[in-house]
């Protein structure tokens, strides 16, 4: 696709035009939260020290 985050950040319609110039009918989004700091984050669970 090549689009930048800077691109996007005010406006996500090239994203939706890609998306509609290919056909899409749905979007699977994946979010990977074991990348995150859990010091900064607090999952549906609650805050455990040193985990989710």
């Amino acid at each position: 696709m090549g689009l930048s985050p800077a691109e996007v950040t005010d406006n996500s319609s090239a994203i939706l035009d890609w998306l509609k110039n290919r056909g899409a009918s749905k979007v699977v989004v994946h979010f990977d939260l074991d990348v995150l700091d859990p010091a900064e984050i607090i999952a549906g669970i609650g805050v455990e020290s040193d985990g989710m």
